[in-house]
């Protein structure tokens, strides 16, 4: 067979090139972290550690063209790799080409010539030296078990051919053109890309026949994995096609009926039903804007998709909210002194305080100025005293809607500032769930035992409650889930 059959290998584009006769006694080597190389092929590598470099030069100043490449067996080369560090069996190779790189390291293109084993250490400082035992490549004897295992290979190869990207037919033509089986199997061991040990092991077999065996077994493992890929693979593939399918077919299902005045779906009831929310909750510009934005990603989501109750229950808690529901203030000191004294007796004191706080917004209505703040006012008492009942009477007084919730044992600042919405099962705070239920923007809240909050690993509760209370910086708070 002429060299220039040999030229086909698709591994480099020189391709398959014989390999010299004559092999050094004394082997300088090097360590390598892989791939692992075989005879006759041809492959570029990069060699970066100090003490390869160093031999490299050694090697090549001395006018010698072969080197020995030895696996290191852990994933990285020590500072001064020592025999005991590598695999005791190799490959010799040629130099081909050097290429000096930028950044201090050397390119080679190196062919292999034969598989060794170390047979006596020569030197480990400053350069690995060895004395090798090659192994000759040699043909074995034609019998009916190699040829059912060489068309159990080429079966095996033809079959990989259509998924794997290494098996085309530049592979199966060098194939063919092999100069004997050794190389059929090495082409084929390396197109596989063996794991580290399998390829190692794979060098180390230097009888032919038991090579044919250990790369039908690889063979047949990359079948399967290949097999299994391609299963996975449609099943996504149909699974997508399926959802594609149903997209349209629902797509076409809601211009139908649409043009047939037929009942709407699910969710383009939900669509319309916020739509019109959005509409009439006279919401601030910019929330108006971000609930529009996160109305279009509703109807363009999936009903099997997570993110669809998600913004479902965010779109339904912006429309809940009383952006514009205000009760008006009744500042009848009269009316609002018989509330006080209907539900409670004594307490005179707490009821004049009441009282003058409740003028205070009468004189300032009826000089036509806007309360801007909102007021706080502390009820300070053991339990039964009737703080709780306080509150309800001026909220009643006040004809206002009324909404209580405790702080006692709170432990987590998520209670008050909310939860991000990017979490399954998040809320708003307290305080926007309490304007909810509430229904008007300008409720009675009563925040009861309050002395009773504590902090925990989850945040202090005080601190983000101190934020919602403190008339200079409650009017910028945002809760986390309406952010």
């Amino acid at each position: 067979m002429s060299e220039a059959s040999l030229f086909n290998h698709p591994l480099h584009p020189a391709g398959l090139v014989l390999p010299d006769q004559v092999l050094p006694t004394h082997l300088f080597a090097i360590p390598v972290l892989g791939p692992v190389l075989y005879p006759t092929l041809i492959l570029p590598m990069i060699v970066w550690h100090p003490g390869a470099i160093a031999t490299v030069e050694a090697v090549l100043e001395k006018k010698i063209t072969h080197l020995g490449l030895i696996l290191n067996r852990e994933d990285t080369v020590s500072d001064h790799p020592k025999f005991a560090e590598l695999y005791s069996y190799g490959i010799a190779v040629k130099i081909i080409k050097r290429i000096k790189l930028p950044d201090g390291s050397i390119q080679l293109l190196v062919q292999g010539l034969k598989r060794f084993k170390i047979n006596k250490i020569l030197g480990e400082d400053p350069h690995l030296v060895a004395e090798p035992q090659y192994f000759e490549e040699n043909q074995p004897e034609k019998s009916l078990e190699l040829d059912a295992l060489t068309r159990s290979i080429i079966s095996h190869v033809r079959d990989l051919s259509e998924t794997h990207p290494f098996f085309s037919d530049e592979m199966k033509l060098a194939l063919i053109n092999a100069p004997h089986s050794g190389v059929v199997t090495d082409i084929v061991a390396f197109a596989l890309g063996l794991s580290k040990i399998d390829a190692q092991d794979f060098l180390e077999t230097t009888e032919v026949k038991e090579r044919f065996e250990k790369l039908l077994y690889f063979l047949k493992r990359e079948q399967d994995v290949a097999t299994v890929q391609k299963k996975i693979n449609d099943e996504v593939n149909s699974k997508i096609n399926t959802l594609q399918r149903e997209f349209f077919l629902k797509e076409q299902l809601k211009l139908i009926k649409k043009e047939l005045g037929m009942e709407e779906d699910g969710k383009d009831k939900n669509s319309r039903t916020f739509r019109e929310r959005i509409e009439a909750a006279a919401m601030p510009e910019d929330t108006r804007k971000i609930a529009f934005e996160e109305l279009e990603k509703f109807e363009t989501l999936s009903e099997q998709s997570p993110e669809y109750n998600l913004t479902r229950n965010y779109l339904d808690m912006l429309c809940s909210l009383p952006w514009s529901v205000e009760t008006v203030d009744q500042l009848n000191l009269a009316h609002a002194r018989e509330i006080l004294d209907e539900d409670h007796t004594g307490l005179e004191k707490v009821k004049d305080r009441i009282l003058e706080f409740l003028a205070v917004r009468n004189l300032q209505t009826i000089k036509k100025k806007k309360l801007k703040k909102g007021s706080i006012i502390l009820l300070v008492g053991p339990p039964g005293v009737g703080k709780t009942s306080i509150g309800k009477s001026i909220a009643k007084a006040m004809g206002r809607n009324f909404y209580r919730f405790s702080l006692g044992g709170m432990r987590d600042e998520a209670e008050i500032k909310g939860h991000r919405r990017t979490y399954i099962g998040s809320m708003p705070g307290k305080f926007i769930q309490a304007a909810k239920r509430a229904k008007s923007k300008n409720a009675v809240l009563m925040l009861d035992e309050i002395d009773k909050l504590s902090a925990s690993y989850h945040g202090d509760p005080a601190s983000a409650l101190l934020e919602v209370l403190d008339p200079e910086q409650n009017h910028s708070f945002v809760d986390h889930y309406l952010d």
